[in-house]
């Protein structure tokens, strides 16, 4: 990818990124991984058989959906409430 950055960019820019730079950005992508996921069994999730790999998952992703939604709805009081 960077790479077709750095051609479609008429050779300026990085033709790759700095190790410690892809680190940095992975470990803050797993740091919100973990919290997304926090309180959900992981050895059931990453030893189980295919159908408890589902159905764990499915209840990971709706957790987060429903907590997003929470956080939207508070949003969006809290607009609503400081506009009047």
């Amino acid at each position: 990818m960077a790479l077709a950055v750095y051609t479609e960019s008429g050779g300026k820019g990085r033709t790759a990124v700095d190790q410690e730079e892809a680190v940095e950005v992975m470990l803050e992508k797993y740091e919100v991984c973990c919290v997304l996921f926090h309180g959900f069994d992981w050895p059931l999730w990453t030893r189980g058989t295919a159908q408890t790999k589902e159905s764990s998952s499915a209840c990971m992703f709706l957790s987060i959906l429903k907590e997003e939604s929470a956080i939207a709805g508070r949003s969006k009081v809290q607009r609503l409430t400081k506009s009047n």
